[in-house]
């Protein structure tokens, strides 16, 4: 009899279930997560040299966020921007505020869409250029050696001699 009522009640609020379940997986995820940046439990280094610095945790946390989230930062700064350009060109008819409006909004995210485009263009460039370098494994140095030159005595003193001749 409990169970009919206990599947009575699921029936009814399914989709309440449905989004604590969602919510429980979400949790494990973020956990998940945060393990692995962390180095927390199975993801911890085995490197007894490893030894993390506990005032710069939360600038580890932060660090570690935007270099996982990077790409997808960048791409949602573009399309805020376009769509910004979109929105402000869609607001009026008339052509000279059409112009002030996308003025304002190239003046006020110009620069930040021209870092993002410089940055990824200079990461492409060094990693392009550390592609290109050949392996230092070997032992070899890409470094010339510089040659010895002997430098003569002057001419009057001897090498034998502390005092030079008179």
């Amino acid at each position: 009899m409990h169970f009919e009522q206990f599947l009575k009640i699921l029936e009814d609020h399914y989709k309440g279930v449905l989004l604590l379940l969602l919510c429980i997986l979400t949790f494990f995820y973020i956990l998940n997560w945060l393990a692995r940046i962390f180095n927390w439990g199975r993801y911890k280094h085995t490197e007894a040299s490893y030894v993390r610095d506990r005032d710069r945790l939360f600038a580890d946390f932060l660090a570690r966020l935007i270099n996982d989230f990077r790409h997808l930062l960048a791409l949602v700064i573009v399309v805020v921007f376009v769509s910004l350009i979109f929105y402000s060109m869609s607001m009026t008819d008339v052509f000279d505020q059409k112009m002030d409006a996308l003025q304002l909004v190239i003046a006020s995210l110009g620069g930040l869409l021209g870092s993002i485009i410089g940055y990824y263009f200079g990461e492409s460039a060094v990693r392009k250029a550390q592609a290109n370098l050949p392996s230092q494994s070997s032992g070899e140095s890409n470094i010339p050696e510089t040659e010895i030159f002997e430098v003569p005595p002057p001419k009057g003193l001897h090498v034998d001699d502390p005092k030079p001749e008179t």
